[in-house]
């Protein structure tokens, strides 16, 4: 058995994006179903189907349930007055996510955003964290990789790094998570499908994620290297779900579980 000392078992989340199609529904009984899976932690996506602050986290006290982060738009992060921001500070939530910002052709002003994001979050007690895509490996005219760039301009900046999307674009997660230790609290940890496998011409490869386990991903070690840097966090996505997201995320927590059982804690 492989032993770790660099770090306790990384707690886990779900992103809500995984489960879109059911929070449209039902958000209290989506909830509940990604709370029988075990999770204790869900990062937040999407509105709140008319729930209260207040009611909301009584909700979520009331199937052992916590929001770790929140994935918002640049509007939203840039405004405290925002009802994002409402739901949470009465959630409590550490981080705040820029889940997208596409103007990869202006560097600049993608630093200047995102500084500003990062002021205005921290000036209300939240963590910020960048997360990436695809678009953001693609070469500037200088020859230079964006996201090295972002890392290299705002080193004040964090990032929630996305396995998937470094993964699809041919590049190495477990070097950038090197590279960048103590810059990544959170990790989203998604597998990939392997080239003969892939049945649409997806330019972005949101259609090749499938559940843990299934893919070509080399989970282990990325969880491996996220514990040897100072990850915080390990965040479930997945892209491509069953016909019930829900028996996906049960597989996925299902397959995590694994891996922690791989490593020890000395």
């Amino acid at each position: 058995m492989e032993s770790l000392s660099v770090h306790k078992q990384l707690p886990l989340s779900v992103q809500l994006y995984s489960v879109r199609s059911l929070l449209k529904e039902d958000l209290s009984a989506t909830l509940k179903g990604i709370s029988d899976t075990g999770l204790k932690h869900v990062e937040w996506f999407g509105g709140y189907a008319g729930y209260e602050p207040k009611e909301l986290v009584e909700y979520l006290n009331s199937i052992n349930l916590s929001v770790s982060g929140k994935h918002l738009g640049s509007n939203d992060l840039l405004n405290p007055d925002s009802l994002p921001y409402k739901y949470a500070r009465a959630f409590g939530n550490k981080f705040m996510i820029l889940s997208l910002l596409l103007n990869p052709d202006n560097l600049t002003d993608m630093a200047k955003t995102l500084r500003e994001i990062n002021r205005v979050a921290t000036g209300e007690g939240f963590q910020f964290c960048y997360h990436n895509h695809a678009h953001e490996f693609v070469k500037m005219p200088d020859g230079t990789i964006l996201l090295d760039r972002l890392f290299e301009i705002c080193p004040e900046i964090s990032f929630q790094f996305d396995v998937f999307f470094c993964s699809f674009m041919g590049f190495d997660a477990c070097e950038y998570l090197k590279r960048f230790k103590g810059r990544v609290p959170l990790v989203h940890f998604n597998d990939m499908l392997p080239e003969d496998q892939r049945d649409t011409g997806s330019t972005d490869g949101m259609d090749y994620s499938p559940e843990l386990g299934t893919g070509i991903i080399d989970l282990h070690a990325i969880y491996k290297t996220a514990c040897e840097t100072g990850v915080e966090m390990i965040v479930l996505e997945q892209h491509k779900l069953r016909e019930n997201p829900i028996d996906s995320v049960r597989s996925n927590v299902a397959y995590y579980n694994k891996i922690l059982a791989v490593f020890s804690v000395s």
